[in-house]
């Protein structure tokens, strides 16, 4: 059997030029999508009944997706504690350092306050008290921010968690010079470093309602979590894009008003 690359109409021509022969190129859009694949190769093949997913790398929709495939013949799919891709790619270059940079008003057209007011609505008309923001177009547009992690793309590797009073930027902190800081700090947005989103959300699932009188819960300077005087009981992520990983330790059973929201 060989290895197989599933790719959109984009990278069609370069991958047909680059891939050996050991490789079938699968068309997005042609060709059986992911899910119909592996769960019709593993029904041949009884050593298929666990597939193996990051759980960083693939949104909460499209694992939703392919767990309704799978069931369909008894099988299961199993997260991973660790990206298996890096366990077999040893040779990796070194990720660089790439500073995060300020992007002028004149070109964002608005103002983060501005946004940040609105996403702020939004999350009143919701009940929401938060919301997860883990697309890294998303990031930058809200923080008027912009980066070179992924090439011919100025993104930044980063997360957004934002409340009613209070909003908090996920990134390697050695990317932040003092400008930026200063400039996220004018915006009151709190720089945290990459990894403690994870604990943040667990944080913030954990402890949505403070007793007493309406309360919203937010993550304070210190990692602890403060009460702020709000009725909101809902934390809000796109399921298209937030990660599994941090949906995962939301309570997907107590939900309300959509699918993007939990309480």
């Amino acid at each position: 059997m060989k290895l197989r690359l599933w790719t959109d109409g984009r990278y069609f021509l370069q991958a047909t030029q680059q891939l050996s022969d050991q490789w079938q190129l699968m068309r997005m859009g042609e060709d059986p999508a992911i899910d119909v694949w592996m769960a019709d190769v593993s029904h041949c093949f009884s050593q298929f009944s666990h597939w193996y997913r990051p759980p960083w790398c693939i949104s909460v929709d499209t694992t939703q997706k392919w767990q309704r495939a799978f069931v369909k013949n008894q099988q299961k799919l199993v997260q991973t504690s660790t990206n298996l891709v890096d366990e077999v790619w040893k040779s990796q270059p070194t990720q660089e350092i790439n500073p995060v940079v300020i992007h002028p008003l004149e070109f964002a057209g608005r103002s983060v306050a501005d946004k940040l007011k609105d996403v702020r609505k939004k999350l009143v008309q919701v009940k929401a008290h938060s919301i997860i923001i883990s697309a890294l177009d998303e990031v930058c547009w809200l923080y008027n921010i912009r980066g070179a992690d992924a090439d011919y793309s100025p993104v930044v590797h980063a997360f957004a968690i934002v409340a009613l009073n209070s909003a908090f930027f996920y990134v390697d902190k050695r990317k932040v010079s003092s400008e930026v800081n200063s400039y996220l700090e004018m915006n009151r947005i709190e720089v945290r470093d990459y990894k403690a989103v994870s604990a943040d959300v667990s944080l913030l699932a954990s402890n949505q309602k403070v007793q007493g009188k309406g309360t919203e819960t937010a993550l304070a300077g210190n990692g602890t979590i403060k009460a702020e005087e709000s009725n909101n009981d809902l934390i809000w992520a796109d399921l298209g894009y937030c990660c599994y990983a941090l949906y995962s330790k939301l309570n997907p059973t107590r939900f309300s008003c959509s699918s993007h929201l939990w309480s």
